[in-house]
């Protein structure tokens, strides 16, 4: 009696066992399973990036003449009509070639003062600062500004940072942190 009573709880034991065997298997083939599915769907993104990436050099990409005609062109359509994307074209223009910013400055008052741009505002006070930025030896070009050209700069600081200008409201932080303001 005692040995069948062994037996069967021997046999309990093994089919205890072969059910736990039998679970990690399961387990682990659907752990291989999910990995395999992630593996496989990076190179599938690398493959399209690749095709996109391929694409793109495949196209003409047209980029404007910066002739003396089109800028007076962009300058008469943002003067007459406030357009957004014009100023940002003649901003791209102005700030990415060695051209003097103070050129720019007239654009950027129309746009500030008759369109309220916040962007406008805040390259205004960019532009002044830039202009005392070489001939300055303080490292705050600020405090080399005449008189009026202070005035200015502070006038539409602030005017951007109240239309919610992000540069315009960390510039004048700064300022304020170095005592400026």
């Amino acid at each position: 009696m005692k040995a069948i009573k062994i037996q069967r709880e021997s046999q309990l034991i093994t089919l205890g066992l072969n059910r736990i065997i039998l679970l990690l298997i399961f387990l682990s083939m659907i752990s291989c399973k999910d990995n395999s599915i992630q593996k496989i769907e990076p190179a599938k993104n690398v493959n399209k990036l690749k095709k996109q990436l391929k694409d793109l050099d495949n196209e003409v990409v047209k980029t404007p003449s910066y002739d003396e005609s089109y800028i007076k062109k962009l300058e008469k359509r943002i003067a007459n009509k406030g357009n957004v994307e014009d100023f940002q074209e003649l901003t791209d223009y102005y700030f990415g070639e060695s051209t003097s910013k103070l050129e720019f400055l007239p654009i950027c008052r129309i746009m500030a003062d008759k369109y309220n741009d916040k962007n406008a505002s805040y390259y205004i006070y960019i532009i002044l600062e830039k202009k005392y930025q070489t001939s300055c030896q303080l490292k705050e070009p600020y405090l080399c500004m005449s008189n009026d050209d202070k005035k200015d700069a502070i006038k539409y600081l602030k005017k951007a940072m109240k239309q919610g200008q992000e540069g315009a409201k960390l510039k004048f932080k700064t300022l304020v942190k170095k005592g400026i303001m």
